[in-house]
């Protein structure tokens, strides 16, 4: 659906094919880039495997498959663009402990290098700032406690993610969204650790960024 002022709306339209599942879009040059994870083994469709494809449109409604992003458990992606190279955050899962990998390309996009970030993290988003300096985030266990999850901030690069602050947080919790302005990083996720499900808004410095 469209909006041009944000009370009306155009008629919602199907986008991409049945089973697809397009995740967090970001745009760029006048494109739109997203990860779609679809195909499921069914009665119907059995021969329908799971994968995960780097797909573009110029419209947000016709799409077209760049190249199929073979990594294993590959689940919930985010993409950003840092200069010319366009970084991949995503989550995996039922592989390998279930560690989430950063992943990096140039145009065209097709051919990817990857490498373990390190640490599960669920529902992952991150920001470029200036430098190219990365911060990300998302559902962590800190120290390995698969009970006591939080929505974790910290330092993103090619090589991994290194956790630097736990937000109040806990149980159901993760899927941030991240603003920066004036020297501070807003972030903004829900939790369940106040005895119901919360969204929640937290104003974290940066130090060294203006």
């Amino acid at each position: 659906m469209f909006s041009k002022n944000g009370a009306a709306w155009s008629l919602p339209q199907r986008v991409l094919e049945r089973d697809h599942w397009l995740w967090r879009v970001t745009w760029h040059k006048g494109r739109a880039y997203g990860v779609s994870k679809y195909g499921s083994p069914s009665k119907e469709m059995p021969d329908n495997p799971r994968r995960t494809n780097l797909v573009t449109s110029k419209d947000g409604v016709r799409w077209e498959t760049i190249t199929e992003l073979k990594v294993p458990g590959g689940d919930e992606t985010t993409l950003r663009f840092s200069g010319d190279r366009l970084i991949a955050l995503m989550r995996r899962t039922w592989q390998d402990g279930n560690i989430a990998w950063v992943g990096s390309s140039v145009h065209p996009y097709k051919e990817w290098q990857w490498k373990p970030a390190g640490s599960f993290i669920g529902g992952p988003n991150f920001i470029v700032l200036k430098q190219d300096r990365m911060i990300a985030g998302g559902r962590v266990f800190p120290g390995g406690d698969a009970k006591r999850p939080a929505t974790t901030l910290g330092t993103l690069t090619l090589d991994g993610f290194a956790p630097v602050l736990s937000l109040p947080s806990g149980g159901d919790t993760s899927y941030p969204g991240f603003v920066f302005h004036d020297g501070l990083l807003w972030a903004m996720y829900y939790s369940s650790h106040e005895e119901k499900t919360g969204i929640y808004l937290a104003r974290v410095r940066v130090s060294n960024q203006k």
